[in-house]
């Protein structure tokens, strides 16, 4: 495939154009398509068998009949397999959940299903964007299954031969995407941006802190007037909290006023100095104290835990940092608290 080739999903990057094309694929699956698009037809029953078995662990079916279309009773994708299966797909590129819209559609499901006497409604939430695996276990609470980026792609590349533009556009774009998130990996640290920030919490995600939990607790995009950042939550206690910021890749120990007093963060920034010292770590005071419901107390450089800004990431050693430093926070916050 030429490199610079004008691609649709490049262009078009909303979902509805990412819904049209999961309606489209889906609709292959049906037997009328099995012998004018043998290979079409196959991704498309692998695609639709993976959905059932989120719900429907040991089905192993022969997929005959498929009928697929876009917003119906406000959801994404509408889907009814064999007569019998009704599959709802919430699509999501970049945005997430709100409104308790999950649940509703799932509600809206489960009325058809009784209706019709049809099987449990699978209810699948298609993310290709990024999203933190906390916030997916809202997701999952509501009663709907993840199928991500990385689960799609593992379909469609098993069939990266089929010579049709908008199935190859959808797969290069699907690949973009993955690339982007992964390239943290070999890119200088100086020069990372939001997808190399969110590729690398989604490693911490993966990453244990001990045997119950993990480094990482869950993370997400702040706006504000400097042009917003991604944060990554580490530790909390109480009224204290320790994250990743993106924006100068530092450590920052936070704390919560309601009261919104700078006093409360330059006491808890007098109280970790103290305790650094001690324990022979490198903290600085933030570029200002602040006023407000949260505040930064103190910070931990690039340099001291993730890198200098000209080398590449030594994942071991990250981690290893991390380990101690939120040892560090836990034990002061606690003591702080008291």
């Amino acid at each position: 495939m030429e490199r610079n080739k004008p691609n649709i999903f490049n262009i078009a990057t909303k979902e509805l154009s990412q819904d049209a094309f999961i309606t489209w694929l889906l609709l292959f699956g049906d037997e009328a398509w099995e012998e004018d698009y043998p290979e079409l037809n196959q991704c498309s029953c692998e695609f639709i068998t993976a959905l059932l078995r989120k719900h429907h662990p040991d089905f192993d079916g022969i997929i005959t009949s498929v009928e697929a279309k876009r917003q119906h009773e406000g959801i994404d994708i509408w889907v009814l397999v064999n007569q019998h299966y009704r599959l709802i797909i919430e699509d999501k590129t970049n945005t997430a959940q709100h409104n308790n819209q999950l649940r509703r559609y799932r509600e809206i499901a489960e009325k058809d299903c009784l209706k019709h006497n049809y099987a449990n409604p699978v209810c699948i939430y298609l993310k290709t964007g990024n999203q933190s695996a906390g916030s997916l276990e809202y997701v999952k609470r509501d009663g709907f299954h993840t199928f991500l980026r990385q689960d799609f792609l593992k379909i469609l590349e098993k069939y990266q031969q089929i010579e049709n533009d908008i199935f190859q556009d959808f797969l290069v774009r699907l690949r973009m995407l993955e690339g982007k998130n992964q390239a943290f990996k070999d890119k200088e640290i100086g020069k990372w941006n939001k997808y190399d920030w969110q590729g690398f919490f989604g490693f911490l995600e993966k990453e244990q802190l001990n045997e119950n939990e993990k480094i990482l607790k869950r993370w997400g995009y702040a706006a504000n007037a400097a042009g917003g950042l991604l944060w990554g939550i580490l530790a909390e206690h109480h009224s204290v909290y320790f994250q990743i910021e993106s924006k100068d890749a530092k450590l920052c120990f936070k704390i919560k006023d309601t009261n919104q007093q700078s006093s409360k963060a330059k006491s808890y920034f007098k109280y970790l100095s103290e305790k650094a010292r001690e324990s022979n770590f490198s903290l600085h005071k933030p570029k200002r104290f602040g006023s407000g419901k949260t505040m930064t107390a103190a910070v931990i450089a690039c340099e001291d835990w993730l890198g200098n800004k000209e080398d590449k990431l030594n994942p071991e050693d990250v981690v290893l940092r991390l380990k101690k430093v939120i040892a560090f926070f836990e034990q002061t916050a606690q003591q702080f608290s008291e």
